[in-house]
């Protein structure tokens, strides 16, 4: 199968705050798939990524 490879970069991160509380869930650890252990697997795979943090209020 051979996909468009699509440029990340462009889209901008949305801060953790600003994400719909539907999509929490998803974003915990489970015994599918270990988001806490996925960081490793980003680096490798596309180079790293950026930890986006919300300004201080």
């Amino acid at each position: 199968m051979k996909r468009e490879r699509v440029q990340l970069e462009l889209y901008p991160a949305t801060p953790p705050r600003m994400l719909d509380g539907e999509l929490t869930p998803y974003l915990m650890p489970s015994r599918y798939c270990p988001s806490d252990r996925f960081e490793g697997f980003v680096a490798r795979e596309f180079g790293g990524w950026k930890v986006v943090r919300s300004p201080p209020r």
